[in-house]
């Protein structure tokens, strides 16, 4: 695809690459073991992602990759609940089957961002209700519980809670039927 004069793609690309930019100055470990520079590089990073997703999302409002970008933005500047259900609503609105928006409201939903475990696992079990076999949104809920083991200090308990096996059994009987209609 080539980008024309007042599309959104090149904004599309701007906003992945300032987004990517602002992570690699931050790093990944936690936050108090990042350097004021880096917040400050985080910073002005994510706030570029953040002008050239919004203009992006003004040129094309029906292409959802902007809109998705935003929530990457909300997470990273805290920015509230709010801002990010805004930016959510427009990338769905835009494609209700586009998978990346439900993984990064998940991720903001998760204990270690804006969220906490309740509101994560019931953000992907309402994914599995909502989904299906086609788009894929179930699979959001596998995602929920990945990185619930992943930030645990005993990730053994967490995959010996039943409610894991019943979640991840709902997830594949979900796509296992959609496949077979």
């Amino acid at each position: 695809q080539r980008a024309l004069p007042g599309d959104a793609l090149t904004n599309e690309i701007e906003a992945d690459f300032d987004e990517w930019w602002a992570w690699d100055a931050r790093g990944s470990g936690v936050g108090a073991t990042v350097t004021d520079e880096a917040w400050k590089l985080f910073d002005e990073r994510l706030g570029k992602c953040a002008a050239a997703a919004t203009e992006g999302w003004r040129r094309d409002p029906l292409s959802p990759q902007c809109a998705c970008s935003m929530i990457a933005v909300v997470q990273g500047l805290s920015q509230g609940d709010e801002v990010m259900e805004k930016w959510f609503r427009r990338a769905t609105l835009a494609d209700p089957d586009y998978l990346n928006a439900y993984s990064r409201k998940a991720y903001y939903l998760a204990p270690q961002w804006h969220g906490d475990r309740t509101q994560a696992l019931e953000f992907g079990r309402a994914c599995v209700k909502e989904g299906n076999g086609r788009n894929r949104i179930p699979m959001v809920l596998v995602e929920v519980w990945k990185n619930l083991v992943e930030q645990s200090d005993h990730p053994d308990a967490v995959l010996r809670r039943p409610e894991a096996w019943s979640d991840i059994r709902s997830v594949y009987e979900k796509l296992l039927a959609d496949r077979t209609r």
